[in-house]
């Protein structure tokens, strides 16, 4: 068990984790939480499955999926930022409402890896040099996140509304916007994991989140 080869397989499928983890890493310095990421990414793995299967572009099959992640955290945004709904039980719906969507997207059906494309199967197995490209990934996510949440306006906005959200206000930090913003971004995140998922078990499954 404790060999490079397994070590190596569990840091391939972490990467994966991890890209959700810095979109959540967002919501949390905002004192929020986002429960709905599973099922936000079998959602965008089956549209861009069923999209890459209709039309056998990998392109047009990451930009579908991007586009259910960003749409499915606008909608889960929308009603946390303008309604004043509470996070934890938005997301926690959400969480079915997503999950159900994929499911009836798909009809409870897994599209097969030989419906998908020769270029998004390789997205499994690619790899910059030695390095996995989910692993690759990873680390720019990283960075990006890195680099949002430290030195740019929108970072500070961010940990000034999770430290004191009445003291953002003031600040003239708009709240709802920046907390919209973040659950658009963790939507898009879990999309994207969501594809590489996918693309490393060679097929889209509605319960692949």
């Amino acid at each position: 068990f404790m060999s490079l080869q397994n070590f190596a397989v569990f840091v391939r499928f972490g990467s994966i984790l991890g890209v959700v983890a810095i979109g959540m890493t967002f919501v949390i310095t905002a004192g929020g939480i986002d429960l709905s990421v599973g099922s936000v990414a079998s959602a965008a793995a089956i549209t861009g499955g069923m999209t890459m299967s209709a039309t056998g572009s990998t392109l047009l099959g990451f930009l579908a999926a991007i586009g259910t992640g960003i749409l499915t955290g606008a909608i889960n945004g929308f009603l946390v930022s303008y309604m004043g709904l509470n996070t934890f039980v938005v997301t926690l719906g959400a969480l079915s409402v997503w999950g159900g969507f994929a499911l009836l997207l798909s009809d409870g059906r897994t599209i097969p890896r030989a419906e998908l494309p020769d270029a998004f199967r390789a997205i499994g197995t690619l790899k910059v040099g030695p390095v996995p490209i989910q692993i690759v990934a990873l680390v720019l996510v990283i960075a990006l996140g890195w680099y949002v949440l430290g030195p740019t306006e929108f970072g500070k906005e961010v940990k000034a509304i999770g430290g004191n959200e009445r003291a953002a206000r003031l600040m003239g930090v708009n709240v709802q916007r920046s907390r919209f913003l973040l659950f658009v971004a963790t939507g898009a995140f879990a999309a994207l994991a969501g594809m590489f998922l996918s693309a490393k078990v060679q097929s889209a499954n509605p319960n692949i989140g």
